[in-house]
């Protein structure tokens, strides 16, 4: 028999145990075959007027595709759906979408520094925001219907590449 000191300390440890792959998966989102894999948005200074929403993959189990046709929130006014596009000259710009398609037993790479990126551009941000907040977003699939995730508001990384626009 163990001893109570003993005893609570391996209750603790698997109860420890059991929320680790909560803990771990805390930024992965899944509705039906969809999975949205780390929601987050850089913020570059403060204040700011603008947030640009990443996301490192969108990916897709079913064996249809699926499209991310709008995206809501209560923290700004406009929500747009942005692919980067590249000039002969190498110039960047951003150009709004009507819909992102993420392709049966596929991905789409939407990560701040994934060459030929999407985004998902917040501006008239209705309150303020800082580094370290989090707030909801509401994505609309075309199939699969809605589903609200948590983006969290990071700094950048100083080893990340970051695209200047």
């Amino acid at each position: 028999m163990l001893a109570p000191t003993h005893l609570r300390w391996c209750m603790r440890l698997v109860a420890f145990a059991l929320l680790v792959p909560g803990l771990v998966r805390a930024h992965d989102y899944k509705l039906g075959e969809l999975r949205m894999d780390h929601p987050y948005a850089l913020i570059k200074s403060e204040p700011t007027t603008r947030l640009e929403v990443y996301f490192r993959a969108f990916k897709n189990e079913g064996g249809q595709s699926d499209r991310l046709k709008s995206v809501r929130t209560p923290v700004a006014s406009q929500a747009t759906i942005r692919t980067e596009t590249h000039s002969e000259d190498h110039e960047i710009t951003w150009v709004p979408i009507h819909s992102l398609e993420i392709p049966a037993k596929g991905q789409v790479a939407m990560r701040h520094d994934a060459p030929y990126g999407y985004q998902v551009l917040l501006t008239e941000l209705i309150r303020p925001v800082k580094l370290g907040d989090r707030f909801p977003l509401l994505l609309n699939f075309e199939k699969s219907g809605e589903k609200e995730v948590m983006v969290w508001i990071q700094a950048p990384r100083n080893n990340s590449s970051i695209h200047k626009h």
